[in-house]
């Protein structure tokens, strides 16, 4: 037997009967119109289950959906920013240790399994590019059906890029990658898993910021007590990899850490304002200020 498909007129209804005070509003019915009630109903549950707030609105609902959006969308931004650091390192110690061609020499890497797999993916990620990009295909012509790292590189996922790394053979190119983001390879690896997989949910605006825990436990940093399987982790995680001490700048939007810390502090301060200073969520700890370096 099918389920029987209703109505956000329906819906609202049925939620207004749950208590939803506004759910008889034109707002109500616009916000149902322009996101799925299925995509709501994760957001919905949240509320339900915060004894702080008994009046429920569709409102509120839709200020939760707001404020992940927007926090998944700040991630977006930053992720990006560190997968492109990381193959700018990764392709210059590999390129320079093994040449232009390493990725397709399976010696180098250390599962043959993995390597097999990674390499698949690699490759159909090539063809998509080389079937849109005249200059791509040229280079892939050149190179009797290979592409140069430095641009084969720019067709990965960070999927296939994390694994790659943690399978690649040799220790000086993995280390070089590991020490430019000041961490060991066993550390990278973890985080660039945790963080993968942050942006493969963030990719479809699934629900993050509302969940309680991320999908896998991710490598402790030193000195920081965040427990890591708070979504607000995966803040810490970006912060942390994204910081170098060591270069200063005029220009504000090069330090990365800090601005990543600065916009996660907005819309956390918004979300504050909208609870009223308390923060029931539970992958917000209320000691949010704690675990990032911009407390004020």
């Amino acid at each position: 037997m099918f389920p029987r498909f209703k109505s956000n007129k329906e819906i609202l209804a049925t939620l207004a009967e749950d208590g939803f005070l506004d759910a008889g509003t034109p707002e109500a019915l616009y916000v149902l119109d322009h996101v799925s009630y299925q995509h709501l109903l994760p957001y919905i549950k949240v509320l339900d289950s915060l004894p702080a707030w008994e009046q429920r609105t569709i409102n509120m609902v839709h200020n939760l959906l707001t404020f992940d959006r927007r926090m998944q969308s700040m991630l977006m931004k930053y992720i990006g920013i560190f997968e492109a650091q990381f193959r700018a390192q990764y392709l210059r110690t590999m390129a320079s240790e093994h040449g232009p061609y390493a990725v397709y020499d399976g010696s180098l890497f250390l599962r043959p399994d993995n390597y097999e797999r990674s390499f698949r993916s690699y490759s159909e990620e090539v063809d998509k590019r080389i079937s849109r990009d005249k200059p791509f295909r040229a280079a892939f012509e050149a190179g009797h059906r290979r592409l140069p790292i430095w641009m084969g590189l720019e067709c990965m996922t960070l999927g296939t890029l994390s694994a790659l790394f943690s399978n690649t053979a040799d220790k000086s190119v993995t280390d070089a990658v590991a020490e430019s983001f000041r961490c060991t390879k066993a550390e990278l690896t973890s985080w660039t898993k945790t963080i993968t997989a942050v942006r493969n949910i963030c990719a479809h605006f699934e629900p993050l910021f509302i969940r309680a825990q991320l999908p896998s436990q991710p490598k402790g940093i030193i000195g920081n007590t965040c427990p890591r399987r708070s979504p607000l982790y995966a803040i810490v995680l970006l912060s942390r990899l994204l910081e170098d001490m060591e270069f200063e700048s005029y220009d504000g939007n090069l330090i990365y850490a800090r601005r990543l810390e600065m916009d996660a502090r907005e819309y956390l301060l918004m979300l504050e304002k909208f609870c009223g200073g308390l923060l029931p969520l539970p992958s917000v700890p209320q000691n949010w200020r704690t675990y990032l370096h911009v407390l004020s």
